[in-house]
Order: C-alpha cells, then structure tokens, then sequence
C-alpha cells in the first residue's frame, strides 16, 4: 500500500525536529514499512534498538521489515528476540 509522499514528508519532519521520540519513530518506521521502503523501516528500528533494545514493537517491525526483503537470517533474530522478550515477560507474571 503506497503511502502519500506528504505524509511520509510531514512525519519525517516531525522526527528529525524530536529525534529522540520514540512513539513517533516507530509510527514513522510503520509507515516506511506500508510504502514497501523496507531498509529505511530497518534503519529506524534500528535506531530505536539502540536507545530501547527491549521495544516489543521495534522488534516485531523488524521482523516484518527484513522477512519482506527476504533477509530470513535478520528475520530469524528478530524472531528470536520477539520469543526471549515473551519468555521473559511470562516469567513476571
């Protein structure tokens, strides 16, 4: 599904004036996911890894990103990552 270009300018604006937000980065990284611009939706997860490794939705996005370039290795990490974080979450209960 494409995106509208305006959008895609718009919220990127918005992230480069708050760089550090991370609920509008991952909004922003969804939207690069929907317009099929795979690499750049890892780009910004990857950005968000490093500042909230444990970010269930980072990862999932991930997962998705490099599954769809066909990068079954980055998926499988992600994957991995996305089954620990569950373990870990079940364990405090």
């Amino acid at each position: 599904m494409a995106v509208d270009p305006s959008v895609l300018a718009a919220i990127l604006s918005a992230v480069e004036a708050q760089p550090d937000q991370i609920g509008l980065r991952l909004h922003y990284a969804d939207l690069l996911y929907q317009d099929g611009k795979f690499e750049k939706c890892l780009a910004e997860v990857g950005f968000i890894q490093v500042r909230q490794p444990d970010n269930r939705a980072a990862i999932d996005q991930g997962f998705k990103a490099a599954d769809a370039l066909g990068n079954k290795l980055l998926a499988a990490s992600y994957q991995r990552l996305l089954n620990s974080i569950g373990m870990d979450q079940a364990k405090n209960l």
